[in-house]
């Protein structure tokens, strides 16, 4: 470079002889598209963290998210879990059926969304960037709650479980895969039908987006790693955290949820996972963001919100 400006330069008394871009325009400092994905990334991140807050101890956690209780966690007790033990030897059976999924989906999730949604880095630019920016947020909540609602996996209570994948150290109660399943499933579908979960599993239609999380979800307990009750948590828990970014993005103010199955009776030890019985927990909660519109408080990811939206453009409301 250095032999290259001195021959094509020559002498050069240091006058300007371009137009600078504008980086200093009143009211485009939401706009980040100058800045290549990894700075993006950055400020989008820093944004969203500033407005998350979890606190809780002794098994339970509580999240706010913009200033608002999104949801509430409390680990149900040691003979909760035994009890569900015998759902662990019931889904055994199904590990050689499903062993191929499993293993892809100890680090790739998205890509099982992308069969049904076409998640193409070309047509659908903003919406990966939306899911990934959001999968980064909730993977830092997630850890953050599973600390406080510390409880032990499968494997822990019998040697006969014998998983078939390795057990993460991290708590089991909630599952990080049914979280980040049921997010990635409450945003798709907000953006193809702007409904919440609460308005789309009611019965009997259950959008793919949601068939996808729960069967992502539950091959977890197949393979020995999760019980049933961690994907009842993770599944609520990631449906609550979806709608509080769409709030987020759209200026709303987001409902809070719970999840509490041994003082709120929405999970008994004996119960499975269901689609059907997380639709009654969430139908129990105030979980349909609300209020009037106003600006967005977090304004760089209510832009990349919105030009997400804009991808599916006639699809919103008929996919």
């Amino acid at each position: 470079m250095a032999i290259q400006h001195d021959s094509v330069v020559g002498y050069w008394e240091g006058t300007p002889n371009l137009r600078p871009p504008n980086f200093g325009t009143p009211g485009e400092d939401a706009d980040l598209s100058y800045l290549p994905g990894g700075l993006r990334n950055t400020i989008v991140d820093f944004e969203l963290s500033q407005l998350c807050k979890i606190g809780g101890s002794d098994g339970k956690a509580k999240l706010k998210i913009n200033s608002t209780r999104v949801f509430t966690l409390r680990r149900p007790d040691r003979a909760f879990f035994e009890s569900q033990l015998t759902w662990l030897r019931a889904y055994s059976d199904l590990r050689g059926d499903r062993i191929a999924e499993i293993h892809v989906q100890m680090t790739d999730i998205l890509s099982f969304f992308g069969a049904a949604f076409y998640l193409n880095d070309g047509r659908r630019k903003a919406t990966l960037e939306l899911l990934f920016t959001v999968y980064r947020l909730v993977y830092t909540l997630e850890q953050t709650v599973k600390h406080l609602c510390r409880s032990a996996r499968p494997m822990d209570f019998s040697n006969e479980v014998q998983p078939i994948i390795q057990t993460p150290a991290h708590s089991a109660f909630p599952s990080g895969h049914a979280t980040e399943a049921f997010v990635f499933a409450t945003v798709l579908h907000r953006l193809t039908h702007d409904q919440s979960p609460k308005e789309a599993l009611t019965p009997p239609q259950v959008p793919m987006a949601f068939r996808i999380a729960s069967r992502i979800a539950i091959n977890r307990t197949v393979a020995g790693v999760h019980f049933p009750v961690d994907t009842f948590a993770g599944a609520a828990l990631g449906c609550a955290i979806g709608d509080a970014v769409y709030a987020l993005a759209n200026g709303k103010t987001a409902s809070g949820g719970s999840f509490k199955p041994q003082t709120d009776g929405t999970v008994a030890p004996e119960d499975d996972f269901s689609i059907a019985a997380l639709h009654a927990i969430l139908a129990d909660a105030p979980t349909e963001p609300g209020g009037s519109a106003k600006k967005p408080k977090a304004p760089i990811f209510a832009e990349l919100w919105k030009k997400a939206a804009a991808e599916w453009g006639e699809l919103n409301g008929g996919a």
